[in-house]
């Protein structure tokens, strides 16, 4: 049995790379385990942060009030005497494990000049209010709860002062922040965070506000790289080795079968095109009609042989001559025979 070459080779191809693939997946299988990268997650923590306030006012004839509380957003500077804030902190995490914690409370006066449209900062200066405090607890969260007393009159003058003295129209606030680091270990994993709230308080102004992140919690989660081992599965195996046998007999059957190159006859082509176009027109002959009987015109169209025909009501004979494979075809008048012949 013969096949085309190029069958032959794809087959030989196909059998090839199915025969490299199920010997790899084959091997892996029979040597090794699957293993499997997993990420799991292990623990989360949370933080919460709230602060509260009372504002103390100076003795005035114009406010009874002794102190105004966080329902009032905003506060006559120049009646302000000093503001007790209340700092409050909560870490939660999802198991109980060894926190290790520090935090310290700083305030920082910051002031900008307006140019153009655009902020630039030119003062800032920071004092400690709360120096660096270290804690630990073996427990599922950690608090920490801080009482301050912020005297900010001689901050609010600092600015006035600075505004005269510059001749510069500057917007200033004093921020408090709890600056907070936690550590602790899941799972051989180290979880380290670093959090810091803050209070902001408006200076050199007529009215002071206070703002900040208040009652804001947010959440973080801690995950571990973990592998598994899967071993490979018998009806894996087993349609690989299928695979494997059918790649062989594929081969086999390409390698003990001869190629043939199927070479297309553009002769014969073109022959069976003009009989099936015009079978109406032409009519097949045994012999070869007697071309000494008049003037022979050579056509080199056979396009032009049909307009013949069609002007002179003649069918098309068509003879093929065997010995030379050559097909002619006449149009046969009273004096006149025009002849178009195929050659191979």
């Amino acid at each position: 049995m013969k096949i085309r070459k190029s069958v032959k080779y794809i087959c030989i191809c196909i059998s090839v790379i199915l025969i490299i693939i199920s010997c790899i997946n084959i091997g892996s299988g029979l040597t090794e385990n699957n293993i499997i990268n997993t990420n799991e997650e292990i623990y989360n923590y949370n933080n919460k942060f709230s602060y509260n306030y009372t504002v103390n006012l100076l003795d005035n004839e114009f406010m009874p009030e002794k102190s105004m509380g966080m329902s009032q957003n905003y506060f006559v500077t120049d009646l302000i005497d000093n503001i007790n804030l209340d700092l409050n902190y909560t870490y939660k995490g999802s198991s109980q494990t060894d926190i290790n914690y520090d935090y310290q409370i700083v305030g920082v006066l910051n002031a900008v000049y307006v140019k153009d449209g655009v902020e630039c900062k030119i003062w800032e200066k920071e004092d400690v209010l709360k120096d660096l405090a270290t804690s630990s607890v073996n427990d599922t969260s950690a608090n920490i709860n801080e009482n301050l007393l912020l005297d900010l009159k001689k901050h609010n003058q600092l600015v006035k002062e600075f505004e005269d003295k510059m001749g510069m129209s500057i917007t200033a606030d004093y921020t408090i922040k709890l600056k907070i680091h936690t550590n602790t270990s899941v799972q051989d994993v180290e979880v380290k965070n670093e959090y810091i709230p803050f209070v902001k308080v408006s200076l050199g102004e007529k009215v002071t506000t206070i703002t900040g992140d208040n009652d804001i919690e947010n959440t973080e989660y801690v995950s571990k790289e973990s592998k598994e081992t899967k071993n490979i599965s018998i009806p894996y195996l087993i349609v690989n080795i299928i695979i494997f046998i059918i790649a062989l007999f594929l081969l086999k059957f390409a390698l003990s079968h001869k190629s043939i190159n199927i070479v297309k006859n553009e002769y014969r082509q073109e022959l069976n095109r003009i009989l099936k176009l015009c079978q109406d027109k032409i009519i097949q002959v045994s012999q070869q009609p007697n071309i000494e009987q008049g003037k022979i015109i050579d056509v080199n169209d056979f396009g032009e042989m049909v307009k013949v025909s069609e002007e002179l009501f003649k069918p098309i004979l068509y003879w093929f001559d065997e010995k030379t494979e050559e097909a002619e075809f006449s149009v046969l008048s009273e004096n006149v025979i025009y002849k178009y012949t195929l050659k191979k």
